[in-house]
């Protein structure tokens, strides 16, 4: 009598942990990221910096011209960076064309789009990228990476770029 009563406080013990943990907020995930614009970014920015320097208005609206033309600067950079590694891609991409024969390539590029699935998911920058198997998982460090039972072997460093 004593084992079952024992048994079962256990079992509902467990149970309870269980039902607790699972209702917790899952640590890795950050909240969804506003997506602001220009001037909406700019705008906050100087809010900020005047209220932190007790800015005259005419110190304020020069700064907020300032950080304006800095953010429209910076999103013209990235879409030139966007467009330079869209290009180096393409471009290897088409040099291991030549490499790889027809299985291998798709094999590869399904590897690859498994890949950009994965860090889409994560989360650029955010939890995840350092990995429980070191620098930001990879060939050999992550579910899927290289090393997975499909073969590949190899194992370390993940570059971020799909190959």
């Amino acid at each position: 009598m004593n084992l079952v009563i024992h048994t079962l406080t256990i079992i509902l013990a467990t149970m309870a942990t269980v039902s607790a943990y699972a209702q917790m907020p899952d640590q890795g995930q950050r909240p969804q990221r506003q997506h602001f614009s220009v001037e909406n970014m700019a705008k906050m920015q100087t809010e900020q910096t005047a209220q932190m320097l007790k800015l005259t208005e005419e110190q304020a609206q020069e700064l907020y011209q300032l950080n304006l033309a800095n953010a429209n600067a910076q999103i013209k950079q990235m879409e030139e960076m966007r467009k330079r590694q869209q290009t180096r891609e393409a471009a290897y991409d088409e040099a291991i064309k030549l490499i790889l024969d027809e299985s291998q390539y798709k094999k590869w590029a399904k590897h690859k789009q498994q890949q950009q699935q994965n860090r889409m998911n994560r989360g650029m920058g955010g939890p995840g990228m350092m990995g429980p198997r070191g620098m930001n998982g990879g060939f050999g460090g992550e579910t899927g990476g290289f090393g997975n039972s499909e073969g590949f072997g190899g194992g370390g460093f993940d570059n971020e770029m799909g190959f």
